[in-house]
């Protein structure tokens, strides 16, 4: 237990780039993804379709702004980077994170099966 703690302090400050980058880059999907639903225009989309890919995104969006929330509650030093009380917290919620990231992870799954089956 006081090993794999450890494991995760020296991460942390990995864990929260790579949590950010995911944040950043699920973001720009997304506006990717509602700026192609709107151009594809609600005559050629089937109804079903596009309220499917309104859940998904909804979804995502609570999650990642979930996470963000949580990102910038952390403590931070005047360099950006965490301080100790911050690596802290990221390391004794890293539980809720996970659950977090694998929610979102199964929503970017749902996503990519909807857009393979527009594209059909």
């Amino acid at each position: 237990m006081i090993s794999q703690l450890s494991d995760h302090w020296k991460d942390a400050d990995l864990l929260f780039a790579s949590i950010k980058t995911q944040l950043q880059v699920l973001r720009s999907a997304l506006a990717e993804v509602k700026s192609w639903a709107e151009s594809v225009g609600a005559e050629e989309a089937y109804h079903q379709l596009t309220m499917d890919l309104d859940s998904v995104l909804s979804c995502c969006r609570s999650l990642a702004s979930r996470i963000n929330d949580h990102l910038l509650s952390l403590p931070r030093g005047s360099t950006g980077q965490l301080n100790k009380l911050g690596k802290l917290k990221l390391v004794l919620g890293g539980r809720n994170l996970d659950d977090i990231q694998k929610m979102i992870e199964r929503q970017i799954s749902t996503l990519t099966l909807l857009l393979t089956a527009c594209r059909r």
